[in-house]
């Protein structure tokens, strides 16, 4: 802002005598309205995020009080510094204050909470619902705004974003220095560096051809200097100045004493993004003005306080820069007024003859317009009549403006359904290879590298609930850092850290910026991570793991692609589930065949206790020989024989039944693996017809006994007394045991028992 000139005493007392005039006829003029009743003061919560007496934040401090104008309505403000700069924005940070808030403000009810930069902005977020539920939060000075960081908040946030214009200051440096051929960036190391100079060398490749750019990243002061010292050409060098609150050795700066320091250090021309660094050393730029940021959001405040609903008040996504310049520079410099942008303001001009005698002017000034005000009634017509064509001209503009906002949507929604087309196309060919895989480790990693080499993501992760459901276990992972995760055991309580939340609340949790998630556990495995999401993998209501992705992009996950990846969790859920099923049942599968199988080796263990057989094969007949000759004349081989010799194990489910030995003639060649494997096969046939024969064997036994069974039933039914029972019942045990000697006594149970043996 330009300082303001002394004015003369006497200019002033004009100036206050016309006012005076002035509010006396406008009084007596005016219709009389009844007093109204003093009104309860608003109650309004500003937090910044850095400190008091920081410039930018005194000044957007200024700005909200220029943009809180209420008429007869008192808002009272309530200023909270977060003081970020200085002390780091960690999670512990941030429950420390939260717990702090709450216990100072818990009998305040906000009307309205102003948030400054994105420190407060991010901290409302994660406790609006905590702290102040419902209260409307109007936000200034954010930097790179996506509106998916209002997902969620849509009803209760809105605001004004921070954008900086490096492409403008960049070319209104060339414009008025047209010899440049170097320009030396200043950066230091804080977030909002790292941040600019992202953004930065985005834009640096469109320079390449007319300029070189230096880049000194957090230097220290005195290396910074003697690098200035020693530039090459100075002559044709630009200083861009973005940040430097904190050097290398870890001396923090307020923007005054960096600018004025780098000033004091060199005569090269400095050229900025901000307004703070003006007044002590810069020469302008397309800078940010943290007056016009807080105004902007107290004139929204004003609206959300008399009735307008934040979802109804849109973002404003231009932030309001303007092209600054320090007069003394562009005086240093050789610069003319005439060689700046048109609008541009400059500061430290001398005061003018206007500025000087501006009291006297305006006392006479509002003398005039005091008369002249009896006349502007004859002109309401008229001014009606422009004001009319003046919004028919606006209005088209608007509508020339809405048909190309129109149309860059139209582009962008495009190429949004294309990116949507290719993830639906790439969580389809998950599922589809997933369906296919019956083993679960196997269906695990397979379902982790599809999904990181469709979807990009550097690390993919799925963790599985333990049996006690304490900890979340690693059982696949994508990335290298998950290999050595997973050949640790690497487990988190439940509870802890993104994975452990959502096991814990069976809900996503998205962190589109993990240096500023409460909840975010840093693993040094993956030290790239700047946006996780964590999904449930849940089947029947129960949630049996996590899904986690790690991208290295900040703001990775769109909100679209949080419904693609959620449907994704589903379908894979229900494939580890059915892999699950399947391996059971296999195992139960198995354990069938293998009680068979014992069984089955049971069986015919009774057949060769009761029948020992061995059959031998003479060339004309088969004939039945005693197994002891059969083991025999398989022992009593010669070496020579033994060549020819071939045995083989007649098995059913890994049970033999019985045995085939070969004999060839010593003449004739040895045995061949064809004639073996042919052998082998026979064998297994014949295993399957000696089981069936033995069960075919087995039923008729069964129904003979049985028949004999339902003869003697039906024998002892045919009795006509007690007596002829006994006796038919006596005869029938005689016939199928074959017993010397029956007895049957009729008795109390306690005394029919037989004395003697053979009795």
């Amino acid at each position: 802002m330009a300082k303001r000139g002394r004015n003369s005493k006497d200019g002033w007392r004009v100036a206050i005598i016309g006012l005076l005039l002035a509010a006396v006829m406008l009084l007596a003029l005016a219709p009389g309205r009844p007093a109204r009743a003093q009104l309860p003061a608003y109650q309004v919560l500003v937090l910044n995020s850095y400190h008091h007496g920081l410039s930018w934040t005194d000044n957007i401090v200024e700005g909200i009080y220029a943009g809180l104008d209420m008429g007869d309505q008192e808002v009272e403000l309530y200023l909270e510094y977060m003081d970020t700069k200085r002390l780091p924005p960690t999670a512990d940070y941030y429950e420390q204050l939260a717990a702090l808030y709450q216990t100072r403000f818990a009998d305040i009810d906000f009307d309205a909470i102003i948030v400054a930069d994105n420190d407060a902005f991010n901290f409302i977020r994660e406790y609006h619902v905590t702290l102040f539920p419902r209260v409307p939060v109007i936000f200034c000075g954010v930097n790179f705004f996506e509106p998916s960081m209002l997902y969620g908040f849509e009803q209760y946030f809105t605001g004004v974003v921070e954008n900086v214009d490096i492409r403008d200051t960049l070319e209104v440096a060339l414009a008025l220095h047209p010899d440049t051929t170097r320009f030396v960036v200043v950066n230091d190391d804080t977030t909002t560096g790292w941040v600019y100079q992202d953004l930065l060398e985005t834009i640096i490749p469109l320079y390449l051809d007319r300029v070189e750019f230096v880049i000194y990243d957090n230097p220290s002061m005195p290396e910074l200097f003697a690098a200035l010292e020693a530039q090459p050409d100075p002559e044709n060098t630009l200083i861009l100045m973005i940040l430097l609150n904190r050097d290398r050795d870890g001396n923090f700066y307020t923007y005054e004493q960096s600018i004025t320091l780098l000033r004091q250090n060199t005569d090269i021309p400095i050229y900025g993004l901000w307004d703070f660094y003006l007044y002590n050393g810069l020469v302008g730029g397309k800078l940010i003005n943290a007056f016009s940021q807080g105004e902007a959001a107290g004139r929204m405040t004003m609206q959300v306080l008399q009735g307008a609903s934040p979802r109804d008040l849109p973002v404003q996504t231009e932030s309001p820069n303007r092209y600054m310049f320090d007069y003394l520079e562009l005086q240093r410099l050789g610069i003319g007024l005439n060689q700046l942008p048109a609008g541009s303001e400059v500061v430290n001009r001398p005061v003018t003859f206007l500025e000087q005698y501006q009291g006297v002017l305006v006392g006479g000034m509002v003398a005039l317009l005091v008369f002249a005000a009896i006349f502007t009634l004859q002109w309401t017509n008229l001014r009606r009549q422009r004001e009319i064509e003046s919004a028919l001209r606006e209005a088209n503009r608007e509508l020339a403006t809405s048909r190309e906002e129109l149309e860059v949507r139209v582009e962008q929604r495009t190429s949004e359904m294309a990116r949507r087309s290719e993830q639906l196309a790439a969580a389809a060919q998950v599922v589809r290879e997933a369906v296919g895989i019956r083993n679960v480790d196997e269906l695990l990693n397979a379902i982790v590298n599809l999904i990181s080499q469709r979807f990009g993501f550097y690390h993919a992760g799925i963790f599985l609930i333990d049996a006690a459901g304490e900890y979340a276990v690693l059982s696949a992972a994508s990335s290298e850092g998950g290999a050595r995760m997973l050949a640790r055991g690497h487990r988190l309580r439940v509870g802890v850290g993104i994975v452990g939340s959502v096991l814990m609340t069976g809900e996503p949790r998205i962190a589109l910026d993990v240096g500023e998630d409460a909840v975010w556990f840093n693993n040094p495995d993956l030290p790239l991570t700047r946006s996780e999401l964590g999904l449930p993998l849940t089947v029947r209501g129960k949630v049996i793991g996590v899904l986690n992705v790690q991208s290295e992009e900040p703001e990775a996950f769109a909100r679209e692609d949080i419904v693609i990846l959620e449907t994704l969790a589903e379908q894979v859920a229900m494939a580890i589930d059915n892999a699950r099923l399947l391996e059971e049942s296999q195992r139960a599968i198995g354990e069938l065949e293998r009680l068979y199988g014992e069984s089955v080796g049971r069986a015919w263990q009774r057949v060769a206790e009761e029948q020992a057989l061995a059959y031998r094969y003479t060339g004309v007949n088969v004939e039945r020989v005693a197994v002891e000759a059969a083991v025999g004349m398989s022992d009593a081989l010669t070496p020579e024989l033994a060549e020819r010799h071939l045995a083989v194990d007649v098995k059913l489910r890994d049970q033999v039944l019985a045995s085939i030995d070969l004999q060839r003639d010593p003449d004739l060649p040895p045995w061949t693996q064809e004639e073996r494997l042919l052998v082998e096969a026979l064998s297994a046939q014949a295993a399957l017809a000696l089981e069936n024969a033995r069960l075919i064997d087995q039923t008729l036994r069964r129904a003979e006994q049985e028949q004999v069974v339902r003869q003697a039933a039906d024998e002892i039914r045919a009795a006509v007394n007690i007596e002829d029972a006994i006796k038919r019942a006596l005869k029938q045990l005689q016939q199928l045991l074959g017993a010397a000697e029956l007895v049957a006594r009729l008795a109390p149970p306690e005394t029919a028992s037989l004395s003697q043996e053979g009795e």
